[in-house]
């Protein structure tokens, strides 16, 4: 198969870390497409909960939906910043939480490879534990919800009807079917919770 070769790239727009590039490829026959691309800095993604088997959500504005969101927090890596420490300090300044316990879920996951340049790294975090105060940018407009395991599985699998969905992000419905393994949860061919076993490190034992 044929792969585009990249000839340059160009930036349109830079603002808060965030840029807007035009990239050029080559095709076959010598011709040359441009494409208009979002490009930032990588984040961590985390699937939080506490000792209880609650999932640490926030219910966030998100301007490009233009209404508050439900989803799980994350961020940016900073300069000189291991993604543990990622992890660890962005749960702390959106919900205020900490874990015990941090586990990466896998390789980097695209948010959008056709339009976004940028890709997370997912990870679970247990036994969180409400210790410290919130610290948002002056642009978070959040909440903190705590969400019973059992019944986000059924928010994310069991809507009601696509305008009611209730969990309606696609990184936090991602994060969500890599954490469930790792829980030692086990679904049924339609999609419902049958069991939880109990996962090493995770104290998640018992049935839901």
């Amino acid at each position: 198969m044929y792969v585009p070769k990249l000839l340059k790239e160009k930036v349109l727009m830079k603002r808060y870390g965030k840029k807007v590039i035009e990239r050029y490829f080559k095709y076959p026959k010598g011709k040359v497409e441009e494409f208009f691309l979002f490009k930032g800095k990588t984040p961590v993604i985390i699937f939080p909960l506490t000792k209880n088997g609650e999932v640490i959500a926030t219910q966030q504005f998100r301007h490009g939906a233009n209404k508050f969101v439900l989803e799980v927090p994350g961020g940016v890596i900073k300069k000189r910043e291991d993604r543990l420490q990622t992890v660890k300090r962005e749960l702390a300044a959106e919900t205020g939480y900490v874990p015990t316990a941090i586990r990466l879920l896998g390789p980097r996951i695209w948010f959008d490879p056709a339009s976004f340049t940028v890709s997370f790294y997912p990870y679970l975090a247990l036994n969180c534990r409400k210790e410290k105060k919130r610290k948002l940018d002056r642009t978070e407009v959040m909440k903190t919800v705590l969400v019973p395991l059992k019944d986000w599985i059924k928010m994310v699998l069991r809507p009601k009807g696509f305008r009611r969905r209730k969990i309606i992000d696609d990184k936090t419905i991602t994060l969500t079917f890599l954490a469930l393994p790792h829980l030692g949860v086990k679904l049924t061919l339609n999609g419902i919770p049958l069991e939880r076993r109990e996962s090493n490190g995770g104290k998640m034992g018992g049935a839901i």
